[in-house]
């Protein structure tokens, strides 16, 4: 599939769509690119019309000199490109910090649902502060090596699916970018945004140690799930369990 380009608020926007019908975006997460939402594209786009982008910064996206990496310019750039593929208020579905940014399209009404796919730290407090003490670090990661480790500890040593390549291709993201972006999850926000939210929200979390319990209390409309036998790359390792879930999810509130 040709990569299309979108002019986004910092540069051009790659991504691309497949299928047809009913709206859905994919957002991939930190240092990664559309690729890695591949099973859950193929998938959907059997019934609906999938758009998978590339974030400002990340795959082929253009990366901006002034531009800037929170959550919230994140959701800037599924706006734009939502805009340019002509869909309105398609769902949402993000893994790691996408699921942040999907949780952001949400909160503001772009989304008519959302699905958060082991989601960054939304409440978890312990995680955000890790986010902001490791900004120094990934500045500094040149040659991605901090990023390797990071890799390997948020996946199972049974993980097997793009193993390889996932510990290869999260130190290409510039180190510029990798650090603006972590941050931008350590400061965001998620407790306003779940307080805001009116649509149905899916958050299937793999080894997170989220508390769901408080996610429900600030947002009724969230559903929860938990994938079994996979790392935090669990769309790729266990995509039948994900796959299914995000099914179900759609039938029920009829999206």
């Amino acid at each position: 599939m040709p990569s299309l380009r979108a002019a986004g608020p910092a540069g051009s926007i790659g991504y691309e769509v497949t299928g047809s019908g009913p709206g859905v975006v994919l957002v991939h997460g930190w240092c990664c690119d559309r690729t890695y939402l591949e099973p859950q594209q193929a998938h959907l786009s059997r019934l609906h019309a999938v758009v998978a982008l590339d974030l400002r910064g990340h795959g082929a996206s253009e990366q901006a000199a002034d531009a800037g990496y929170s959550i919230e310019d994140f959701a800037d750039d599924v706006a734009a490109v939502t805009a340019a593929s002509g869909l309105e208020r398609p769902v949402v579905i993000g893994h790691s910090m996408g699921g942040l940014v999907a949780l952001e399209c949400a909160a503001r009404g772009l989304a008519c649902a959302a699905v958060l796919l082991e989601p960054a730290a939304i409440l978890d407090q312990r995680g955000k502060d890790y986010f902001l003490r490791s900004v120094p670090a990934v500045a500094k990661d040149t040659d991605g090596a901090w990023r390797r480790r990071f890799a390997e500890r948020i996946m199972l040593p049974t993980d097997t699916a793009r193993r390889d390549e996932i510990l290869a291709g999260m130190p290409l993201t510039d180190v510029r970018v990798a650090a603006a972006a972590m941050r931008g999850m350590g400061e965001y926000d998620a407790a306003a945004a779940l307080r805001r939210v009116e649509v149905p929200v899916l958050v299937i979390v793999a080894t997170s140690p989220e508390d769901l319990d408080a996610v429900r209390s600030l947002c009724p409309t969230v559903t929860t799930g938990q994938t079994v036998g996979a790392g935090h790359f669990h769309q790729l390792e266990v995509p039948e369990q994900v796959n299914l879930m995000i099914d179900r999810f759609l039938a029920l509130d009829r999206l």
